[in-house]
């Protein structure tokens, strides 16, 4: 919370208030940190003649109306087939990491109660030698060890996304990432032991994370300045209906069969990455 107030205010947001000196300077920060030439001359155009918008209180309907216009915005002709495409993209990747990361756990005491594949395990198998408490300890600490150990591999591909964003391109990780994530997941019925579905587990988590980041890079590079909000909005909650129904469905299908979920979250990730061959390339270019 403390670094939010070190974080620059929008030159667009500072222009709408009023703040001319604010923006100017943002405008010159910008430019300074991309190590580009400001056009500053044009800014002050922009500057002298806009006026500042007054602040009002809206009553909650009006807000309800204004944003119900935007999302309707997204689907008129200009951006009908990016906002359909986010829409199924982000609902596959939810559905597909969530899905299947919050029942990893489950996935790993399966391989060690099992001693082999997750899918291999039956709930009603009974164990003739019955644990005592200290090996259900290690147990339940080696178990909290690999879950730590699949959580930190999204810091590799964090670092990864830096390097390969403007390289490679937005849609270009995109597709990558989720397509190969979806072919690791298809392994986890074969893996039978558990060092194997850590190791596999970790490139999960390290290759998946950058589809997050180049999908935030989509949904806001891909609208104008006046949806970039909406749109970036609208796509996180189709996520996050996704994420819960990718966890409900997991948890209803696991004990059924165990390799039905897995291929399910597995051909969402494939089909999302190939759904977003239908987008355009934004980088490199000039957003609106």
């Amino acid at each position: 919370m403390l670094l939010l107030f070190k974080l620059p205010e929008s030159p667009k947001f500072l222009l709408e208030r009023g703040r001319m000196i604010e923006c100017r300077s943002a405008l010159q920060r910008i430019s300074r940190i991309n190590k580009t030439v400001a056009n500053l001359e044009s800014a002050d155009s922009c500057i002298n003649t806009s006026e500042p918008k007054e602040r009002s209180r809206k009553p909650l309907s009006l807000l309800f109306k204004d944003g119900i216009a935007q999302i309707v915005a997204l689907f008129l002709p200009a951006w009908r087939i990016r906002s359909i495409v986010l829409s199924v993209t982000t609902f596959c990747l939810f559905f597909g990491y969530y899905g299947l990361w919050m029942w990893m756990p489950e996935l790993f005491k399966r391989m060690e109660m099992s001693g082999g594949a997750a899918c291999s395990w039956e709930g009603n198998v009974s164990f003739t030698n019955s644990s005592s408490s200290c090996e259900e300890v290690y147990h339940e600490t080696y178990l909290f060890v690999d879950s730590l150990l699949s959580a930190a591999s999204s810091l590799p591909g964090n670092i990864l996304t830096i390097l390969l964003m403007d390289r490679c391109g937005r849609r270009a990780i995109m597709v990558a990432s989720m397509v190969i994530s979806g072919g690791a997941v298809f392994l986890i019925p074969v893996i039978n032991s558990k060092i194997s579905g850590v190791i596999l587990s970790c490139f999960f988590g390290g290759v998946s994370v950058l589809s997050f980041n180049a999908l935030d890079c989509l949904s806001t590079e891909l609208f104008p300045t006046s949806l970039r909000s909406t749109a970036l909005g609208f796509t996180c909650g189709i996520g996050r209906i996704g994420a819960i129904l990718g966890n409900m469905a997991f948890g209803l299908m696991v004990d059924i069969n165990c390799a039905i979920p897995i291929v399910t979250v597995s051909s969402l990730l494939v089909i999302g990455g190939i759904v977003t061959l239908k987008l355009p390339e934004p980088t490199g270019k000039d957003i609106d």
